[in-house]
């Protein structure tokens, strides 16, 4: 009866903390501790059955979109967060001097970290995520990224489970302090920056919901170009298409013979310094290798890459290839292949992509480019490290391509993409513009204020001025 206890006061908190109000998390692992310290059998197993309700709580919606990959990514997701759990209840038997709670927290904070490193990471899930919902509490991103927020809620569960054991002045002034001073200091960032970031590039980004199967290559770059005409000046930057705008995937052969090229030509006759960036899906013709592709049609191999292109008046096409992957449903290692996996089998590019992070504008009067924006392609976004490992100080912004059709009928999976979202424009200290297949495009400031946005059903361009 005592586990149960435990198993709902863990469940309700969790709900209360990721759906309602961020507050609640310092109070969620307290059960948790409790079931760590207390002597108990199959510490293992129970410990386990918490970090699967915790997964189901925040991702639940993974299973409207498919059954069977939300249930497989639930159990492989709490069993890889288990990992420190079980090293410190392994530890404690050997060494019964170690401080069960107290060694958590580092173990945590690496596998967090390795979740932003491994094929099969899903840094979703990070603790410091949960504050996305209020942002104005954590402009301290800026300086710990996102495993900062990880180590306050898991410091503050620590010291609130302490309280309740052995209540004491000190102790309070100390639980009072941990979880007050990074909301306070946060709160004097947000005043001391407001209004002081200069403003972000001229940009018309757009938000598509248009339905695959109906709508043809001419049709969907005919309502483009209706949505952003009215918004085009010569002071006009960028324009912004989402991750989808092709019907097909493309062979990086044909890219300049494709309609959305073509047409979109025509529009940078008139707008020299317009620069126009849309994501495709790829397809390159390569020598028979591991990680190729057959296409027994045509007796070729290829590689396939999710892609943002950037077009301009000049010839040159800019290529920024994708590199961190949805597991399993975009990438697969080769030697995985063999387990019939429902994946796009995406391709890790074979050059050093690391270079084409950002995009640059035309090369100017001394033959030198600048890079001016930094490109995030849909899953990147979540992934802190990757961003903050590639972004470059003279970066102007942070321009998204996503696609959240997969989404289906959830939004709120979209809600908690947008909030890691504000998340990543808080660290980086740059403005974020998102655009979207039917997800949520919007403007995002540096301290992770939402400016302007269009949710998943709307049909809509907008400016970033």
């Amino acid at each position: 009866m005592a586990i149960f206890k435990l198993l709902l006061f863990w469940v309700i908190f969790q709900v209360l903390a990721w759906h309602l109000a961020p507050v609640f998390i310092f109070v969620t692992f307290v059960p948790f501790f409790y079931l760590l310290e207390k002597e108990r059998q199959h510490k293992e197993i129970l410990a386990y059955i918490f970090i699967l309700f915790w997964n189901i709580i925040v991702v639940f919606w993974l299973c409207e979109m498919n059954m069977v990959k939300g249930l497989e990514s639930f159990f492989v997701n709490a069993l890889s967060m288990c990992v420190p759990i079980w090293m410190v209840l392994w530890l404690k038997k050997r060494f019964s001097f170690i401080p069960v709670v107290g060694l958590l927290l580092p173990l945590w904070l690496i596998v967090e970290y390795l979740h932003h490193h491994w094929f099969l990471g899903f840094p979703w899930l990070t603790l410091g995520n949960v504050f996305g919902q209020t942002p104005a509490y954590v402009q301290w991103y800026a300086y710990t990224g996102v495993l900062g927020g990880s180590a306050w809620v898991l410091c503050g569960n620590y010291f609130i489970f302490r309280l309740t054991q052995k209540f004491g002045v000190k102790l309070f002034s100390l639980v009072i302090f941990v979880l007050l001073a990074p909301v306070l200091s946060s709160l004097f960032l947000l005043g001391k920056t407001k209004n002081t970031y200069p403003k972000p590039p001229n940009v018309i980004f757009m938000q598509t919901n248009w339905d695959n199967k109906v709508l043809t290559d001419n049709e969907r770059v005919a309502q483009i170009i209706k949505l952003i005409t009215p918004l085009l000046t010569q002071e006009t930057e960028y324009i912004l298409l989402p991750e989808v705008v092709f019907s097909q995937v493309i062979w990086i052969s044909e890219i300049k013979q494709t309609v959305l090229y073509l047409k979109m030509k025509n529009i940078l006759q008139k707008y020299p310094n317009l620069k126009i960036i849309f994501g495709a899906t790829l397809q390159k013709v390569v020598p028979k290798n591991v990680n190729a592709l057959y296409l027994d049609k045509l007796n070729l191999f290829y590689e396939r890459y999710n892609v943002a292109i950037q077009i301009d008046t000049t010839e040159n096409v800019q290529i920024k290839h994708k590199e961190i992957f949805v597991p399993i449903d975009e990438y697969v290692p080769f030697w995985l292949r063999f387990v019939p996996f429902d994946s796009e089998f995406l391709s890790v590019s074979a050059r050093n992509n690391h270079s084409l992070s950002s995009f640059s504008n035309k090369t100017n009067d001394n033959n030198q480019q600048k890079q001016t924006v930094f490109l995030g392609i849909c899953y990147e976004m979540i992934n802190s490290f990757f961003v903050n490992k590639h972004i470059k100080q003279e970066d102007k912004a942070i321009l998204m391509l996503s696609s959240e059709g997969f989404m289906k009928t959830t939004n709120i999976g979209r809600q908690q993409y947008l909030n890691i979202c504000k998340l990543r424009s808080i660290e980086t200290q740059k403005y974020i513009i998102k655009s979207s297949y039917k997800g949520i495009s919007c403007l995002i400031s540096p301290q992770g204020e939402v400016l302007d946005f269009a949710l998943h059903h709307e049909q809509k361009a907008m400016t970033s001025r």
